[in-house]
């Protein structure tokens, strides 16, 4: 094994230990998890596992429509291994998977970032979309919040709308920023301009969506705090769209508090609904560990990191 290997072994392996650290950091949280009924539980990390599913299918999918070669077990491990990795800081998960694609796919870091811009997009899109569908549907029941969560969502759909309509011829050529610029914008179209794809894309994200509202209402559910499926779905369109980019490791902290803070602001409990969150991430990080461990051990069998 060369040094750089083992130096990257040293690395991912910091790297796990400090997630295993947060985590024990966090036990009171944990506790909260085991406090919830075997149904619950299962529930809940079941809904996770087949969302980690429909995501390491839309990252190949993706992938693939840039030019890269890539299998499903690949974008599964690099999926999984990149988002327990994201806990850590500087996003170590997203570099991994730039890393991979560039070294090994021949993906540049470019492409890479067309690649993951487009996916919020898409996932904005989706967002606004079922936002305003479950806005609709509410009709009253979320009180004065809905004018804002309904401005939220339409401004979700139409930057999406826009931003895949932007020409690469737009920005010239020449200069290194330039051409970088086009490559950002060809990947933008390479999503947006065939309609079925983008269907496919959308459904995909709502998919996701879907399964983070029963996550949240599983969780409003077992602390006992009367929130409906269609208030769930709120949050979760709502939320989703605010945290377009993460500022801490994992997002950990500001989906919890965007989620407490869109509670507060429809009447419910700050800390109950803080709470549901948090039991809602803690699961979220013990499927991420592990399922994102041995698929960094799958990664480096692959000699893919």
């Amino acid at each position: 094994m060369t040094p750089r290997r083992v130096l990257a072994f040293g690395i991912e392996i910091a790297l796990v230990g400090y997630i295993v650290y947060y985590l024990w950091q966090r036990r009171e949280d944990l506790e909260r998890v085991w406090a919830l009924s075997l149904i619950d539980v299962g529930g809940l990390i079941a809904l996770i596992v087949v969302g980690d599913v429909v995501r390491s299918w839309e990252f190949q999918y993706l992938v693939r429509r840039l030019g890269a070669s890539i299998n499903y077990p690949e974008a599964f491990a690099l999926t999984q291994g990149g988002t327990l990795l994201n806990y850590a800081p500087l996003n170590a998960g997203t570099v991994l998977r730039a890393r991979a694609l560039r070294h090994h796919r021949e993906l540049s870091y470019t492409s890479y970032v067309s690649l993951m811009s487009a996916q919020i997009l898409v996932t904005a899109l989706a967002a606004g979309i079922l936002g305003l569908a479950a806005i609709a549907l509410a009709g009253d029941t979320i009180g004065h919040g809905r004018t804002v969560f309904a401005v939220a969502c339409a401004l979700a759909i139409a930057g999406p709308v826009v931003a895949f309509r932007i020409s690469p011829a737009l920005v010239g050529e020449g200069t290194w920023m330039r051409d970088r610029a086009r490559t950002l914008l060809d990947g933008w179209q390479q999503v947006g301009r065939h309609g079925s794809q983008l269907f496919l894309l959308v459904g995909l994200a709502l998919v996701k969506l879907s399964l983070q509202s029963f996550r949240f209402w599983i969780c409003f559910a077992a602390l006992q705090m009367p929130v409906s499926l269609l208030a769930a779905i709120i949050f979760a369109s709502v939320s989703s769209v605010m945290i377009i980019v993460n500022i801490t490791p994992g997002a950990v902290g500001i989906r919890e508090l965007l989620v407490a803070a869109l509670g507060a602001f429809t009447g419910l409990s700050f800390a109950e609904t803080m709470a549901a969150a948090s039991i809602d991430r803690v699961a979220s990080l013990i499927v991420a560990l592990f399922l994102g461990a041995p698929s960094l051990g799958y990664l480096r069998r692959r000699t893919l990191v």
